[in-house]
């Protein structure tokens, strides 16, 4: 549009308004003046010829809207301006379900959010660090795991080691792909004990070269490149390692480990939810609380309860976004076979009788995981299997009891001990 047209568009639409809203004291007198700039047009109000002091945001925002969504800023120092800008401003983007475009990944370390109001949104995971992400049941939580693992194997450049809490319903698609370990239900624990060890091995490397750290190390070209690790525990929920885990974190950020922890329950994963974990994206939660306890502050119980819409902390606001759809293939039928193999060695297992637990250590390590200092007495014997606490079973209850608050995990399950972890750098 020409300026001068617009200018004599914008000064008809004021004055309309001043009319409707009974602006205007004296009818007689020059309301505005207008003038041109090269980027913009300022509108000059007469406070002796309208009361100024209505020309508020209703009407700022009245005069917006008749012209077609063209910013209007009101100034009103040395005097009384309207500042119109000449173009109207691009809309904010749809927050749409789109497919997933591996074509779109910035770097081989990225992993998708989503569609923002300013376009599309992916992270780094190195400079993510470690994630938590939460949201009720059937808000798509599911799908961004899967959306991530799909990124970080077309990247080529990071490890996966993944375990789904769903006997493997989720990620046996990816289990013949290379570069992702998946941990059987059962075997969380040796997984654990395993990046423990990667972890620990790592660091001693890293402390000869001076470097304190996987990407300081990754930056040298001497050095020969070690792939970062994703840790991925979805249903984290169902970890009973949970403290275990917790430990380790600060140790996997410095040894080039990114946990990723994806939950439906933010309240059965408070203790995970509260390390320190960088990044949080919450889909929609049912309550405050657990809004606070999964991202941090309130505000993810007011989102829409739509599959895939969140919210992410980016440099200080919440970022709202709708996530990708991650395509699912099917397992390959190796990846099937490996399955029902094992779903028969966990049924035998199952079926076969348990060794009598014999000894005090034995009848501790068996409970440890679920053991509380908090406990009672009672539960700890309903734990051992005993039918109370009491008669003959008081003192083989108060031994597992004083076992469990003297000892560390024994080499019955071969839990190491961790290292002194302020040692470490962040």
């Amino acid at each position: 549009m020409d300026n001068k047209l617009f200018a004599q568009s914008v000064g008809n639409k004021v004055v309309t308004l001043l009319m409707e809203r009974r602006v205007i004291l004296h009818p007689e007198l020059r309301k505005f003046s207008v003038w041109m700039r090269d980027d913009r047009l300022i509108v000059i109000l007469n406070p002796d010829a309208i009361s100024v002091e209505k020309i508020n945001s209703e009407f700022v925002h009245a005069l917006s809207t008749r012209l077609r969504g063209r910013p209007v800023v009101p100034t009103n120092h040395r005097g009384s301006f309207l500042q119109v800008g000449y173009g109207i401003p691009i809309a904010a983007r749809p927050l749409v379900s789109l497919p997933l475009d591996l074509k779109a990944q910035p770097s081989p370390y990225h992993i998708p959010v989503g569609e923002t109001s300013s376009g599309p949104l992916w992270i780094d995971l190195q400079e993510a660090d470690s994630i938590f992400l939460a949201g009720i049941r059937g808000t798509g939580k599911s799908n961004m795991v899967h959306g991530f693992i799909q990124a970080l194997l077309n990247g080529g450049k990071v490890e996966i080691h993944a375990w789904d809490g769903k006997n493997h319903a989720e990620f046996l698609r990816y289990q013949d792909r290379e570069n992702f370990v998946m941990y059987p239900q059962a075997g969380l624990g040796n997984g654990l004990r395993a990046l423990h060890k990667e972890a620990m091995q790592r660091l001693s490397l890293f402390a000869p070269l001076g470097v304190t750290n996987l990407i300081a190390y990754n930056a040298d070209p001497k050095n020969e490149f070690i792939k970062p690790i994703a840790f991925i525990l979805d249903e984290v929920a169902e970890v009973k390692e949970k403290e275990y885990v917790n430990q380790l974190v600060k140790l996997f950020r410095a040894s080039g480990i990114y946990p990723i922890f994806a939950t439906n329950e933010p309240k059965k994963s408070e203790v995970l939810a509260k390390s320190n974990l960088s990044t949080r994206i919450c889909l929609h939660v049912g309550s405050a609380y657990d809004s606070v306890t999964a991202y941090g502050r309130t505000g993810a119980q007011l989102i829409p309860n739509v599959p895939g819409r969140g919210l992410i902390q980016q440099l200080g606001r919440d970022v709202e976004f709708q996530a990708y759809l991650a395509p699912l293939d099917m397992p390959t039928p190796e990846a099937v076979a490996w399955h029902i193999e094992h779903i028969k060695t966990m049924a035998a297992e199952i079926t076969q009788p348990s060794r009598k637990l014999d000894t005090t250590a034995e009848m501790a390590e068996a409970i440890r995981d679920q053991w509380k200092k908090s406990m009672s007495k009672s539960t700890v014997a309903r734990l051992l299997g005993l039918p109370q606490y009491g008669g003959s079973y008081v003192s083989r209850v108060d031994a597992v009891i004083e076992y469990l608050s003297t000892t560390l995990p024994s080499t019955i399950e071969e839990v190491p001990v961790l290292p002194v972890l302020d040692m470490v750098s962040a």
